[in-house]
């Protein structure tokens, strides 16, 4: 993240409501982490990684103090206000996610099929009047899928820095409920939350 970037996160840090509920997917080491608590007043900064080093990273890794882990993570951001989950999103929480989210910054997976599940997934969590946001916009499956979600929005899609993008989610817009197809997509690979998630929504179908 270059100096342009990083001054782009903090213009979006100081736009979360106080008391707001920040969720930062594909937090890595922090920097990003590290912003959302100087700079904003948000209660929760809820954090998810799968802290693995695979070889798109090795060369981060040895550049960064050669430790890509969940406990290097919260060695960097000593915040109260932090709280980390160790998997790939969406699927490790999607069955049980209830909260709702003012602010969500994507910068995990920058290729689909995963990005499209995760703003997919986390987009229906944010709040109306909230803001979806995220890293990277020169990619190709960033640049699509941002703009697809601006334009079922129907708002326009705003640019800062370098390659940060943001969406502020309209106040009127009502999420229509997942599919059955959906479900199951955004659960794979956990099958105890795919099963908690599809009794859920079979009993808000039967209670209709």
């Amino acid at each position: 993240m270059d100096t342009s970037d990083i001054q782009a996160v903090t213009t979006l840090a100081k736009m979360v409501p106080t008391g707001g509920v920040i969720v930062d997917v594909g937090t890595l080491l922090g920097m990003s982490a590290s912003l959302w608590c100087i700079h904003s007043e948000a209660s929760r900064i809820i954090c998810i990684d799968l802290w693995k080093c695979g070889r798109s990273l090795e060369s981060f890794r040895k550049n960064n103090g050669g430790e890509i882990s969940k406990e290097a993570f919260l060695r960097n951001v000593p915040d109260n206000r932090i709280e980390a989950i160790q998997g790939r999103s969406p699927s490790c929480v999607s069955g049980w996610w209830s909260l709702p989210v003012d602010f969500y910054w994507e910068d995990a997976d920058h290729n689909n099929p995963w990005l499209a599940r995760n703003i997919r997934f986390w987009s229906r969590q944010v709040k109306p009047g909230g803001i979806v946001c995220g890293h990277d916009y020169h990619l190709p499956d960033v640049i699509r899928e941002s703009n697809a979600l601006a334009a079922k929005w129907g708002v326009a899609l705003n640019r800062l820095g370098t390659s940060v993008w943001w969406i502020r989610k309209p106040i009127d817009f009502l999420d229509q409920k997942p599919d059955l197809a959906q479900v199951l997509v955004e659960t794979s690979g956990d099958h105890a939350s795919h099963l908690t998630r599809l009794l859920r929504l079979l009993r808000s179908r039967i209670s209709r």
